[in-house]
């Protein structure tokens, strides 16, 4: 029996075939985050004594008359800490990315680096939600159950934090938490 080939995810950083030497003078941080001083210096202090352990991602920059200019789409600390470390170039990973793509890719790499509250997660839920992707597809891309993702995002339109905690505890169904909101909002409609 055949089986369909999966599709390849064009955007994966696994996928890519080479990596660029870019100048830091040619990347541009579009949006820019401020870092922990502490935990930048030990990146800092990392990055001098073993080396760059991964490459930064960029896209290139899509703005009339910025030909051969870059945008950063993940790797912002890296970035800084190369410039603090006074090198000229970072290794780099080109990817082509419409601005919804370089987002989703920036989103999933910092939720796999870092340990993420069940907040970052909800907020990462609502972003998705707001720029038009649908519960499917939020759910493919999180592996979250689509009945929860649902559910979460009525809690959050109507801005039940209360529920929201109570169903992250364990202490109510997502089932039983969206039909309260329901109930809620005949009653105060």
């Amino acid at each position: 029996m055949n089986m369909p080939e999966a599709p390849i995810n064009r955007h994966h950083v696994a996928e890519a075939t080479t990596i660029e030497l870019v100048n830091l003078d040619r990347i541009r941080i579009l949006n820019p985050r401020a870092r922990n001083t502490q935990v930048f210096a030990k990146l800092i202090q990392n990055i001098s004594s073993l080396g760059l352990k991964r490459p930064i991602t960029v896209t290139p920059c899509t703005a009339p008359n910025n030909n051969g200019f870059f945008e950063l789409v993940c790797g912002q600390g890296r970035y800084e800490a190369f410039r603090a470390l006074g090198e000229r170039e970072i290794p780099c990973v080109v990817v082509n990315a419409t601005e919804a793509e370089r987002f989703l890719i920036s989103l999933v790499e910092n939720l796999a680096r870092r340990k993420h509250s069940n907040k970052d997660l909800l907020y990462a839920i609502q972003l998705l939600s707001d720029r038009g992707y649908s519960t499917k597809q939020i759910s493919a891309k999180t592996t979250l159950d689509p009945t929860y993702i649902n559910g979460i995002l009525i809690l959050l339109r109507q801005g039940e934090v209360r529920l929201i905690a109570a169903v992250e505890k364990g202490w109510l169904p997502i089932s039983i938490a969206t039909e309260i909101a329901r109930e809620i909002l005949k009653k105060t409609s």
